[in-house]
């Protein structure tokens, strides 16, 4: 049970290969002297103990890892009703894609010692297999669903190396086109084969910059959509995309901006991730999936 204080550390001493668990006590120490803190052991941890911190009405619940435990706990704390908890972060993990995404866009603004930055972030909320869920950068359908399970299968490699090791593996083992249904902030449904699907409020997936416009406060979604793609075509593409240049005079490469948005396959299962983390694999045989835009819902520190 955790005793009511101002503020909850949550730590992942795994993340970015051990560096929070080596690091853990002299930056608790810094950002929440008076914190209770927690250290996880499985996934599902640091949920639990921001739920419980949110709950009992915390003042800031501290994450101490990466964008995983990010998306745990930001799960937790909105998993209560009306919460006020802040989030704070301080980024040690492989990726940090969040963190970045807020210095990248220059969102908020300073803010007192130790912290760096301060913002109130939008968040998106996603309905897949039968469960809802929130996220805090971005949401994956297709390809890089499948660059974000291969990234998870090779923890050992940190930041760009990492995922383009994913990247590689998904344009050998998962590279199609899915025919697909999309509509955007309640239009119609349009037919249309993806690669890929990212919703984002923040400009990097996976450390590369797919949404170099997306803010996580301006109230919308960036989105990226690419249709029918050869492998040859993604890589001649791809010196591009790692610079953020996104290459939107082939029609089959679309950047919009949306609030709501609705995917829905007719013969092949949905596979997405949300900041990272798979939400809904083949073998959940998903066929819909329904993303929205909560504006201004959580308070962020950054470290």
């Amino acid at each position: 049970m955790i005793e009511i204080s101002q503020d909850v550390v949550i730590i992942n001493p795994s993340a970015g290969r051990g560096r929070a668990g080596q690091r853990w006590s002299s930056i608790a120490a810094q950002v929440a002297p008076d914190a209770n803190v927690c250290i996880t052991e499985s996934a599902g941890d640091a949920e639990r103990a921001a739920r419980e911190a949110a709950g009992q009405g915390c003042e800031r619940v501290i994450v101490v890892g990466g964008d995983g435990t990010i998306h745990e706990a930001i799960n937790g704390i909105l998993s209560v009703e009306d919460s006020h908890t802040a989030l704070g972060v301080v980024p040690l993990g492989s990726g940090d894609d969040f963190a970045h995404g807020i210095i990248l866009s220059g969102v908020g603004h300073p803010a007192p010692a130790p912290w760096r930055r301060a913002v109130t972030i939008d968040v998106g909320r996603v309905v897949a297999g039968g469960r809802s869920r929130y996220f805090c950068n971005v949401l994956g359908i297709g390809f890089s669903a499948a660059i974000a399970r291969h990234a998870q299968r090779h923890r050992w490699l940190r930041g760009r190396p990492r995922y383009a090791m994913a990247l590689a593996l998904a344009m050998f083992k998962d590279f199609h086109h899915a025919p697909v249904s999309v509509s955007y902030d309640g239009g119609p449904l349009q037919e249309t084969k993806t690669l890929l699907l990212s919703v984002s409020l923040g400009p990097r997936e996976g450390t590369f910059v797919l949404a170099p416009n997306a803010r996580a406060d301006d109230g919308q979604f960036d989105v990226l959509h690419a249709g029918a793609l050869s492998r040859w075509q993604v890589a001649r593409y791809l010196p591009r995309i790692f610079r953020g240049d996104i290459p939107t005079e082939d029609a089959r490469i679309e950047a919009r901006q949306c609030h709501t948005a609705k995917v829905i396959s007719g013969n092949r299962p949905l596979v997405a991730h949300a900041d990272g983390e798979i939400i809904v694999g083949p073998e959940a045989n998903c066929r819909e999936i329904a993303v929205s835009l909560i504006p201004a819902r959580l308070s962020v520190l950054l470290h």
